[in-house]
């Protein structure tokens, strides 16, 4: 591939960055170039003058002069055309990279930033894009050039010539046909020409417009013969060539028309002469490679740009589509499958590609191939008309204004920008759908000459409006931000971008943003900041809650551990007298108990997190259980010198809940509130019906509550004190169960304090399935003293469970052995067959529930009585251990009374 030239100029005081910036550009592959330098602003303003540059890196901190006045210098110096410009600007500078861009300059870069490839690739996009809008510049003067011809041509020509709408509505007239009707071109326009025509022959018209819309891209043009009546009652002929105006979608959109009286004048065929010559312009003035295949005789007509491109003659190219796969690169060629593509035309309307083409002398280029499929009113295709473009050096020019300006219309209003050209005085000449829109008028009225841009300014921006334009005046374009007054009286605030046509100072073109979605926008984002930073404050709260309850959580582990195992040493290694013996395994046992509490607390809160707390309900009455919690709670009320005492209404009625979790509830609030309570003090509990719901209240003369932390009482992990120096224990959990239990039952929960000191009052409610108390009995549980007559079974991993159930059993007269594994429990029931299995679930090799599996299979194990004493405790485990065979489920640890109760039970029902 041949390689393109280039001279650029390094504008930089420091040699060492001009030496790298010359590095990074000599080892591009594609481009060979020409690097002058300069240390100086001025000195680079002299090589402007002297040399032609292709493009310039500017350093912005420059001895003499800073990049901005070094533009505003180059812009004196060489007027419109000066040099692509890329401003490189240190870290710091960035906020003046918008004045640079305003100023001239084509793009900036970060000096810490750059990269070789960053560097190439923004300066050749500078030197590309540069050369871009001085083609589309020269393009629009050309087709100014033509519309002023073209119309120069309509106007006076003596044909008649119109345009009109599939209808038939006249859309445009010449002075001509004006002339020949006796009429003007007010009165014509907007009408339909069916007027004009006796009205016997007006239905052979109709037939004809019905002909007209059946016209297709390949038979455009039809030429119909009818009577006309002129202004003075005068019936004549007409012959008229019609031609048919297409969209990008192949639907007709207007009819352009020439007409003479057969009578006078010879039949002209002007509009296909018109389409002719805007045809060859646009290929004349386009960049691109124009091609049409057509179908029928599979030939291929080929621009000299297409020719070009491949380094060919056109006179020594097949013109066939043959020719053509035969220059694309292998790979490329079975990538698309060119060979099956008339296979897929049917479906398609338009296709792009990307592909290498082979130069003649060999190497290959990247190029873009997009074409149109011309169809039928069958729907089948006909012809290929389309470009190719060689995008390895982004030579792209008038291939995309190719079609007319509706395209460019139509491409911007889809994305909802809008266009209007104006000129100076406030005479907005055209505009797009979307600029009426915005302004809230409508074609109509812009053709009546309603919509004035000096109008529809504010009188207090007229002035922003005119310094703008002035602007415009001495360079290439202006931005504003302005408000518009729309038809209804209201205003909008738009953001403009204006440019004046090349070589006028009256006339350009500004292209139009509605700003109140930007606004809003720019609203929503700060919202969403806030909401973002609210997030990430709560996201720290819960973080530093998490701590601190971990940190709780530590010590109220730690501390019971401490007594239990100091007292556990002192008792193995000293003697002491029965009461200090007595002192240290109450010691131990209150510690020991405050461990399964704070776990039980873990495990109901990991419960209501899954949603997995469960309740067995049934009716039932409260005051047995406030009497129960009451008398649990003497021992520690006493303790403090605290009068606890209960107030308990006889005739309130039951609720529906599980006994132990309503215990829970009550015992977690008295405990609370005796922990609470200084030495001396008084708790209540009352019981009372209130409506249709029984309410228990306790209250206590303790420490009160704030008003601040009020209203996060019931959260999890929150406690008044979270600090090393917190008075009292506990993790916090305890009232966020209460809450959530409370809730399970349907009730609510209140809490109540005047303030610190003042003590505090908390209120249950739960709603009453009936009015009238019942009578509750309460069955005791069985228990026995004497296991004399049982033979059990313990099966458990640990040592140390297996000596404590030995012991506890064999005290109370049961025959015991004992089991490590599931596999020696097994194998024991050949000499040893229980009356009660107690094994653990959790066990090496086989678990407690395949162990029952198999004993069941044997005859002498078929009757014997299972319970699983197992640290499984959620309710699903007692669920699973009931379902395998089990008759009871106890969780470890386990108190004396409740193993013994649990298996008096099983063996009582054999």
């Amino acid at each position: 591939m041949t390689q393109s030239q280039q001279t650029v100029l390094i504008v930089d005081d420091f040699f060492q960055d001009r030496q790298m910036y010359r590095r990074y550009l000599t080892n591009d592959p594609g481009i060979t170039y020409t690097i002058l330098e300069a240390e100086s602003a001025f000195d680079g303003l002299k090589v402007c003058e002297l040399q032609q540059i292709d493009g310039i890196l500017l350093d912005f901190r420059l001895p003499d002069l800073d990049g901005l006045q070094f533009l505003a210098k180059l812009k004196a110096q060489g007027g419109k055309t000066f040099p692509p410009i890329v401003m490189i600007i240190e870290q710091e500078d960035e906020s003046i990279a918008d004045q640079a861009m305003k100023s001239g300059a084509e793009d900036y870069l970060v000096k810490s930033q750059i990269t070789p490839n960053r560097l190439r690739l923004t300066l050749q996009t500078a030197i590309e894009h540069t050369e871009l809008r001085r083609a589309l510049q020269q393009t629009q003067q050309a087709l100014r050039d033509s519309e002023e011809r073209y119309q120069a041509i309509v106007q006076d020509q003596a044909v008649l010539i119109c345009h009109f709408l599939p209808d038939g509505t006249l859309t445009f007239v010449n002075p001509a046909y004006c002339r020949y009707f006796g009429t003007t071109a007010e009165t014509l326009l907007g009408q339909n020409f069916l007027h004009l025509i006796p009205e016997g022959a007006r239905e052979q018209i109709q037939q004809q417009i019905d002909v007209l819309n059946t016209l297709t891209p390949d038979r455009p043009t039809l030429i119909q013969e009818h009577l006309v009546c002129r202004s003075n009652g005068e019936i004549g002929w007409q012959q008229w060539t019609n031609r048919a105006i297409f969209n990008s979608a192949d639907q007709i959109i207007e009819f352009q028309a020439a007409g003479r009286d057969i009578s006078e004048q010879k039949a002209t065929e002007l509009s296909l002469q018109q389409a002719t010559e805007r045809f060859e312009l646009a290929v004349m003035a386009t960049n691109g490679l124009i091609y049409d295949w057509n179908f029928k005789n599979n030939t291929v007509y080929r621009s000299r740009g297409l020719m070009d491109l491949c380094g060919y003659c056109p006179e020594e190219v097949d013109p066939s589509l043959q020719w053509w796969w035969q220059q694309i690169h292998p790979e490329d060629l079975a990538r698309f499958d060119f060979s099956n593509l008339n296979e897929h035309l049917e479906s398609l309307d338009r296709y792009c590609a990307e592909y290498r083409v082979r130069h003649r002398n060999g190497h290959y280029l990247w190029v873009e191939d997009r074409g149109l499929v011309v169809k039928d009113i069958t729907g089948q295709p006909i012809r290929i008309v389309g470009s190719t473009i060689d995008i390895s050096n982004r030579k792209q020019t008038e291939a995309d204004l190719r079609e007319s300006e509706a395209r460019l219309k139509r491409l911007v209003d889809l994305n909802l920008i809008g266009i209007e050209f104006w000129d100076a005085d406030g005479t907005v000449l055209d505009a797009n759908d979307a600029f009426l829109n915005l302004v809230g008028y409508t074609r109509e009225d812009l053709h009546a000459g309603k919509v004035n841009w000096r109008a529809l300014t504010p009188p207090e921006q007229i002035q922003l409006s005119d310094a703008s334009i002035e602007k415009m005046r001495q360079q290439t374009s202006d931005t504003l931000e302005k408000e518009y007054i729309r038809k209804d009286g209201s205003r909008i605030s738009v953001l403009l971008g204006g440019v004046m046509f090349e070589g006028s100072h009256h006339r350009g073109i500004s292209f139009v943003v509605d700003l109140t979605e930007q606004k809003q926008l720019q609203r929503e984002r700060e919202m969403l900041l806030a909401e973002a930073q609210n997030a990430r404050a709560a996201a720290e709260l819960a973080n530093r809650t998490k701590d601190e309850f971990l940190a709780i959580v530590s010590h109220e582990l730690r501390s019971p551990l401490n007594a239990i195992l100091g007292w556990t040493k002192l008792l193995r290694s000293r003697q002491f007298d029965s009461a200090r013996v007595e002192q240290a395994l109450e010691t131990i046992e209150r510690n020991t108990q405050a461990q399964v509490k704070l776990i039980e607390d873990l495990l109901d809160v990991s419960r209501i997190l899954r949603g997995q707390l469960r309740l067995d309900c049934v009716p039932i009455h409260l005051a047995p259980i406030i009497t129960v919690v009451v008398a649990n709670g003497q021992l520690a009320a006493t303790a403090k010198q605290i009068r606890l005492c209960s107030t308990i209404e006889p005739e309130v009625g039951r609720i529906l809940g599980d006994a132990n979790r309503l215990q829970q509830i009550l015992t977690n609030i008295v405990t609370n509130a005796i922990k609470f309570t200084p030495n001396g003090g008084h708790v209540t509990v009352s019981l009372e019906q209130v409506g249709n719901d029984a309410a228990i209240s306790v209250t206590d003369t303790g420490q009160g509550i704030s008003a601040d932390f009020l209203p996060y009482i019931f959260e999890r992990f929150r406690q008044v004190e979270n600090s090393t120096t917190r008075s009292k224990d506990g993790l916090g959990l305890g009232l966020a169960i209460v809450r959530h239990l409370v809730e399970l039952h349907g009730g609510t929960v209140q809490v109540e304090s005047p303030g610190l000191n003042q003590g505090a009052t908390f209120t249950v409610r739960f709603p009453l399935i009936d009015q009238v108390a019942q009578p509750t009995s309460i069955e005791p549980n069985p228990t026995i003293a004497d296991l004399s007559k049982v033979k059990i079974l313990i099966v458990d991993d640990v040592l140390d469970t297996c000596d404590y159930l030995q012991f506890v059993l064999s005290d109370f007269g049961a025959t015991v052995a004992i089991a490590h594994s599931a596999a020696q429990a097994y194998g024991m029931f050949q000499q040893f067959v229980p009356d009660v299995l107690l094994s653990d679930i959790g066990m090496p090799e086989e678990d407690g529930y395949s162990l029952l599996q198999r004993i069941r299979q044997l005859p002498q194990g078929q009757s014997v009585k299972a319970i699983a004493l197992t640290a499984f405790a959620k309710p699903e485990d007692c669920d699973r251990a009931l379902g395998a065979g089990f008759q009871a489920h106890l969780a470890k640890p386990v108190e004396p009374d409740d193993l013994i109760n649990a298996i008096v039970k099983v063996f009582n029902h054999a």
